[in-house]
This record gives structure tokens, sequence and C-alpha cells, in this order.
């Protein structure tokens, strides 16, 4: 959860709180069954997750390549 100031919803305009919790807890159930990858991965972790959260199925990724 990110911190903020009481009463406040909207950072900078654009980044409301309830969609970076969201984002949150979807990456923590993405990651979790990995066991805790190592650090240098988390990169190529978090590229995954924006391709299946884009809907992008696998087949489609080789296609593109």
């Amino acid at each position: 959860m990110v911190g903020s100031k009481p009463g406040t919803r909207v950072a900078s305009g654009c980044y409301h709180i309830q969609n970076v919790n969201s984002l949150h807890a979807r990456y923590k159930r993405f990651i979790k069954p990995f066991c805790g990858p190592a650090t240098k991965n988390l990169n190529g972790y978090i590229r995954w997750l924006k391709v299946k959260l884009a809907g992008v199925q696998p087949a489609d990724m080789f296609r593109m390549a």
C-alpha cells in the first residue's frame, strides 16, 4: 500500500491510490509461485506481468520475434 496524506486520493493528477494498490496486489499474486526470485531477474518478471496484463498470448510473442 502506498502511503499518502489523509484525504489524498490522487498524486500528481494521474496516479489514483486504488490503481497503485491494485497493481501491487496483482504483482504479488503473479510473483508468489516463484518463491522469491532473484533481484537481478525482477525486470524480466515485471515485463512478463505487463505482457500478461495486456492479454498477449505466448504464441503471439513468438510470431512477433
